[in-house]
């Protein structure tokens, strides 16, 4: 019995010393880059889809309900249950847009307490930029979804009284949502979330150290982002 005990013991001393371990590198937001999601403490995954704003994703298909769209802004107020969080988390992955280059970002520049303090500050003004822009055109947007919608259910329901095939009704869907994409993305100024954009870029650099600004203009050289096209930033 006292053998028993005592390797029992020797296991849970073992299980202690390996939970501290990953505790250790788990509570440190900049051990592992190629984790994101050490990254939300810093850059929370509810703020990323307004580095999406200036393109939507359509999606469906004959065994949903209805139309997927992210971003959708105008039921972002609307309270959200554990499984429409999960669907949106989904998105956010899938895209790797704007939001997780400026995690990359963050991971090197290694922000003090007081600077992520700082820059959450930073991405709320971002945010209410965003919707800004946005809401001008939530009323067109509604529109256009309430259309497509409508199309989308006269598509099923002659799926599913035999007046076309699957092969037909999937092509028929496809065409919509590209052309719903077109039209939602149209009506997006994109050159004013550009704007947002780099403003944001610009308080950022002006809280950060000189060794900061470095790997910061080296990351401003490598970006792929259209919107930073030419783009240059000063002390």
């Amino acid at each position: 019995m006292k053998k028993s005990f005592l390797s029992l013991a020797i296991i849970a001393i073992g299980l202690l010393i390996g939970l501290n371990a990953c505790n250790k590198g788990g509570d440190n937001p900049w051990d592992n880059e190629h984790k994101d999601y050490n990254m939300t403490q810093v850059l929370p995954d509810e703020d990323m889809p307004y580095f999406d704003a200036n393109e939507f994703t359509i999606e469906g298909g004959l065994d949903v309900n209805d139309i997927d769209i992210y971003p959708e802004f105008q039921r972002e107020d609307r309270r959200r249950d554990k499984k429409d969080r999960e669907k949106r988390r989904r998105c956010i992955k899938r895209r790797h847009g704007s939001g997780f280059e400026l995690r990359i970002l963050l991971r090197k520049l290694h922000l003090t307490k007081e600077q992520r303090v700082e820059f959450r500050k930073i991405i709320i003004s971002y945010r209410d930029c965003i919707k800004d822009i946005v809401k001008d055109n939530s009323e067109q947007r509604k529109e256009i979804m309430t259309r497509s919608r409508s199309v989308r259910r006269d598509i099923i329901k002659k799926f599913r009284a035999g007046d076309i095939d699957r092969k037909e009704a999937v092509k028929l869907l496809r065409e919509l949502y590209v052309k719903v994409k077109k039209s939602m993305d149209e009506l997006i100024d994109k050159e004013a979330l550009c704007n947002c954009y780099k403003r944001m870029l610009h308080r950022l650099y002006s809280i950060l150290t000189p060794q900061q600004k470095r790997i910061f203009l080296q990351w401003l050289k490598n970006s792929k982002n259209p919107c930073l096209k030419d783009f240059t930033i000063e002390g």
